[in-house]
This record gives C-alpha cells, structure tokens and sequence, in this order.
C-alpha cells in the first residue's frame, strides 16, 4: 500500500475482465507485517480481497495483468465514516435518547443495537448508489 497524491494505492491482479469493468485482487496488510518481531507474536495479517474497477479505461485489460489501483483518501474517510462513525454516533444518541424514556438496561441497550442494525440494513440497501460513488481506479499498470 503506498500513499501518494491524495490516494491509497495498493498492487493488485486483474481476475476477471467483464465489458467495461474488471475485477482485481489486492491484497490488504496489516502494520505486523513490516513488524520484524511478526512470527514469534503470530499476529501477521493480511487478507485478500476483490474489487471492482469501472470505466472505459480497463478495456485494454485482461485476467492476470498487474495492475495499481488506488481510491481517493477522501473516499476512504468518507467510508470509515460510514461505516464506523455514523453507527457509532446513532447508538450513542439512541442510548441516551432511550435512558430518558426507559429505566430497564436491556431495553436501552437492544434499542441502541436495534438503531444500528437500522442503519446498517438501509447502507445494504443503498448499496448499489454507494457503489456508483466510492469507486477505484486503476493508476497504472505493471510490465512483467
């Protein structure tokens, strides 16, 4: 992963080409990787994963071509606050919203729960209008 102009960038292989789009497999690291000490704590972790690349310049792409493919670090603050800042904000309003309302602990608490699960099912709802907006690019591509 390397940071440069505003964007996260990560190496990645094209998997699948369908039309306009591709599908490319980069692989996220944690911070224990580049740790020295990382096999003696087993606390190295790095996990795969597939994303979506769209637009009209992927057409000269095909299935095992490396590739660099970056997102905005505006998106990726706009998704974490999505995903971690927005939950947390509503089960904390919920919380306190339902204290005033209600004495009984588990009901406040499965409120504060329930909030979220709210929101995280409209998110799945929204998904594909979220997936028009928070895309990845494709920076460059590598010569083997």
């Amino acid at each position: 992963m390397s940071q440069s102009c505003n964007r996260i960038a990560h190496d990645g292989v094209v998997v699948a080409v369908n039309g306009d789009s591709v599908s490319v497999r980069i692989v996220r690291t944690s911070a224990c990787v580049s740790c020295k000490v990382s096999g003696l704590c087993n606390k190295t972790e790095s996990r795969e994963m597939d994303v979506t690349v769209r637009g009209a310049h992927v057409s000269g792409l095909k299935e095992g071509d490396s590739v660099v493919v970056a997102v905005r670090d505006s998106m990726a603050r706009m998704a974490v606050t999505y995903g971690f800042g927005l939950p947390l904000a509503i089960m904390l309003v919920s919380f306190f919203i339902a204290e005033t309302f209600c004495e009984n602990d588990l009901i406040i608490s499965l409120t504060s729960l329930g909030m979220v699960a709210v929101y995280y099912f409209i998110l799945y709802l929204l998904r594909d209008r979220l997936d028009k907006r928070f895309s990845f690019e494709i920076m460059d591509i590598k010569k083997i």
